[in-house]
């Protein structure tokens, strides 16, 4: 799953270098569209000192969200 989850964070905000560093929480809760049974898991990543607070980053690939551009920003945890 830290895989998966590394994956998607580099390929939904940018080529980051982040790292796992445990699972927050799991959450099982229906699809709100479909109404399926769906789980939902949060991790707490950390990144190198000199990552970005805030950039843009342009999603490529075939998939529903090509060509769209993200406005992505850290928030310190409180």
């Amino acid at each position: 799953m830290e895989e998966a989850v590394l994956r998607e964070l580099a390929e939904e905000t940018g080529p980051l270098t982040a790292k796992v560093v445990r699972r927050i929480a799991t959450e099982d809760k229906p699809h709100p569209d479909t109404g399926q049974p769906r789980r939902a898991s949060f991790f707490l990543l950390r990144t190198p000192e000199d990552t970005r607070d805030a950039w843009d980053h342009h999603v490529k690939g075939d998939g529903d969200d090509a060509g769209l551009t993200c406005s992505c920003r850290f928030l310190p945890c409180p």
